[in-house]
């Protein structure tokens, strides 16, 4: 090749990297005009760590699912035991102290958290509730289980458990709660006579052992009572070993909300005869993604239901069923 044709492909290449620099320079020059997608800050509160902890373990992953696939920063805190409001409120006020962008919040106390949450947001922190709302309507979003209707579910177990007339009693988590409050709302509501049917109850405070000792009073003193209904994990667990306890399991059924691994053995054992099945996943997961959406200025629904489905033991081996019942059986520690 001539010294000519080297020169002309010499030039070329210059000319190449002449124009590759120009359109690499002002393709950056673009990119840093445009608005960057923030490593957004949010703090997520939830009502309890104790055991039983199954369902906050399976919120606690589908908010660690989201927060890798959105590239936001989460951290996640609770009180031991559902009943310490007073701590959750503390949670709350070092939280905003520190001034994330976003607040997610499953309150313990559907009134007690409300100066706490206006504080948050008079603060200018976006608040969120999960699980558990608040009477504030300064929060833009709540996710988490319709729970009116999953007591009109747990109703209509009820209704086919032991028909019309006979009597149950009711083992609730937490005076206060929406979620218990609601529950009930729904359960009453759409069983017939529940106010003279409905003979025994009583709240657990969130723990099992004291959901035992207070199934155990209930059946020693109302024998007519054929059928318990526990709203939710804690009060079922403790219900389910206080009937098996006394020999009445079986007997009196029982019919509970949630489904971790040992609802799931009382409910292949005949002691639990049926669940209402929430999926603490996608709230986790759903109030990440909402809060993102919220900071960039998207418009969402201010209530965004996630499902609840009845689960016989018959349903157990069902694929869709398991999709529910799985994220409770991954991990029974401590959300990080």
């Amino acid at each position: 090749m001539s010294k000519q044709h080297y020169r002309v492909l010499l030039a070329c290449v210059m000319l190449c990297i002449l124009v590759f620099s120009v359109f690499w320079l002002n393709e950056r020059s673009k990119a840093d005009d445009m608005p960057r997608q923030r490593n957004y800050d949010i703090a997520v509160i939830l009502k309890a760590y104790n055991r039983p902890p199954a369902f906050w373990s399976a919120v606690a992953q589908g908010i660690q699912t989201a927060q890798r696939e959105y590239g936001v920063q989460c951290t996640i805190e609770a009180p031991y035991y559902e009943s310490d409001i007073d701590v959750q409120i503390g949670i709350m006020e070092a939280t905003i102290a520190r001034k994330p962008d976003a607040i997610i919040l499953a309150a313990c106390d559907y009134e007690r958290l409300v100066p706490v949450c206006k504080k948050a947001t008079d603060a200018g922190i976006l608040l969120l509730t999960l699980d558990s709302d608040v009477d504030y309507d300064g929060r833009k979003a709540f996710i988490g289980t319709d729970n009116v209707e999953m007591g009109r579910k747990l109703a209509q177990l009820l209704q086919e458990r032991i028909g019309d007339k006979a009597a149950f009693g009711v083992i609730s988590h937490m005076a206060g709660a929406s979620t218990a409050t609601e529950r009930l709302r729904g359960l009453l509501g759409a069983t017939p006579d529940s106010d003279t049917r409905m003979t025994a109850f009583a709240y657990c405070e969130g723990r099992e052992e004291l959901a035992r000792e207070r199934t155990i009073y209930m059946v020693q003193n109302h024998p007519e009572i054929k059928c318990l209904v526990a709203l939710n994990e804690s009060s079922a667990l403790g219900a389910a070993a206080a009937l098996q306890e006394m020999g009445q399991a079986g007997k009196i059924a029982l019919i509970v909300g949630d489904s971790s691994v040992r609802q799931i053995q009382y409910l292949e054992d005949g002691t639990i005869q049926s669940c209402v099945v929430q999926n603490p996943f996608s709230m986790g997961y759903l109030s990440v993604v909402s809060a993102v959406q919220l900071l960039g200025r998207q418009t969402i629904p201010a209530v965004n239901y996630t499902d609840s489905v009845i689960v016989h033991k018959s349903d157990l081996n069902k694929a869709s069923y398991q999709q529910l019942i799985i994220p409770f059986t991954q991990n029974e520690e401590k959300p990080s």
